[in-house]
């Protein structure tokens, strides 16, 4: 979240007549607003410069509250409405920095057994399947849940058994066969912890490591809002506030008149 106050403006107050001071409030409520949204719109810009093919969810998380003649006050926040002002949201992480939380996969993977307790399975470019946004695809993701037994709430048929195994092992005209496994820290083979793919041995192609775990999965800032509405504030808290506080008195002699 970012926030802005009005500073700045004392010679330009000071000059004000009396019937401009009744509508000062209003005037400096709408500004705060107004850079607010023009923040807004620059740090989209900046998601899409600065993500790898953002989602338009990731693109239209930003909201703006508004400021009011009572509170001077404007905000720029994430509009996530399952999961607002969590710390571990995606895009506080990438505003903020920090850890990221842990994903219900992840949790289901730790039941297992297959993944450490407390540890983070992140995917791994190269193994990894991942859709049109750089995200790893949900089919995957179920596929190794499924592989591993894991839905033990929503029943046998969700999980692949050993036959499913078995067919995912075999070799048909559409695909490869293969099999998932996981290597655990510390083991006699001396993988990377993670969770491989084992493709059919017939085909001579190697292991690739999908999920790698990890211990810490941290997030460096990449979007700075509030320098971002700081910025936009500088460049326009003059001249949009000269514009609003001309606007409320004309509206305020139309009213009069």
């Amino acid at each position: 979240m970012a926030n802005i106050t009005i500073t700045g403006l004392g010679d330009g107050i000071s000059d004000l007549d009396y019937f401009e001071l009744q509508q000062l409030p209003f005037a400096l409520a709408k500004t705060l607003t107004d850079i607010a949204g023009i923040a807004k719109n620059e740090a989209v810009k900046e998601m899409r410069r600065t993500f790898d093919r953002p989602t338009p969810f990731t693109l239209n998380a930003l909201k703006i509250e508004r400021a009011t003649k009572s509170k001077l006050e404007a905000k720029v926040l994430l509009k996530d409405p399952t999961r607002i002002d969590d710390p571990h949201h995606y895009l506080n992480l990438e505003t903020s920095g920090g850890e990221r939380g842990h994903k219900p996969f992840e949790a289901r993977l730790w039941r297992k057994g297959v993944l450490p307790g407390g540890d983070f399975a992140v995917p791994t470019i190269g193994g990894a399947e991942f859709d049109a946004y750089g995200n790893m695809k949900r089919g995957q993701i179920t596929q190794i849940l499924a592989y591993f037994d894991t839905f033990r709430d929503a029943g046998f048929k969700a999980n692949m058994g050993d036959k499913g195994r078995a067919r995912l092992g075999k070799t048909t005209k559409k695909r490869i066969g293969s099999a998932y496994f996981a290597a655990k820290p510390g083991n006699k083979q001396g993988l990377a912890p993670g969770i491989y793919n084992r493709p059919d041995k017939e085909f001579g192609l190697g292991i690739g490591r999908v999920l790698l775990f990890s211990p810490v999965a941290e997030y460096k800032p990449r979007i700075n809002l509030q320098y971002i509405l700081n910025e936009t504030y500088k460049a326009n808290v003059t001249s949009l506030f000269e514009s609003n506080i001309d606007a409320a008195m004309k509206s305020a002699r139309w009213a009069t008149g």
